[in-house]
């Protein structure tokens, strides 16, 4: 009895791992990232965290990076962020050599569950000093 939806308003979203199950609960992936080279040869990584459809609340961001290897290491973090609420994050490495650096930063809650975004921020880092300018003087002749 009663009057039938035929509308998208009633969709239900669900998400299936490899294997074929229901997928655990994860926090969202993170909004946006963004990295810059600072005191001359480090890396600062910035971001935003919005809860926004989340399926579950973070507890802390884990920092990842490949150790200019080309693939990035998510079994070792090299930096835990605590979550405080929707703001914007940062992160500053120690001082790195020059080359290029493959970043990732996952939400993960309280439960462990880590979520499994695949993105990665690309950063070139180049520790050398800019060629110094050279200034001239002119004058009326």
């Amino acid at each position: 009895c009663g009057c039938q939806d035929r509308s998208l308003a009633a969709a239900v979203k669900v998400s299936i791992e490899a294997a074929g199950h229901l997928a655990e609960p994860q926090p969202s992936d993170i909004f946006e990232a963004k990295a810059k080279q600072t005191a001359g040869d480090k890396i600062q990584l910035v971001w935003f965290y919005c809860p926004l459809e989340q399926k579950s609340a973070p507890a802390l961001f884990n920092v990842y990076y490949d150790n200019k290897s080309g693939q990035i290491d998510y079994e070792n973090a090299i930096a835990v962020i605590h979550y405080a609420g929707r703001m914007f994050y940062h992160y500053q490495s120690d001082a790195l050599g020059a080359g290029t650096y493959l970043f990732a930063i996952r939400a993960e809650d309280s439960a462990g569950a880590e979520s499994d975004s695949l993105a990665e921020l690309r950063v070139q880092l180049d520790v050398t000093n800019p060629d110094a300018i050279d200034i001239l003087k002119a004058g009326a002749i």
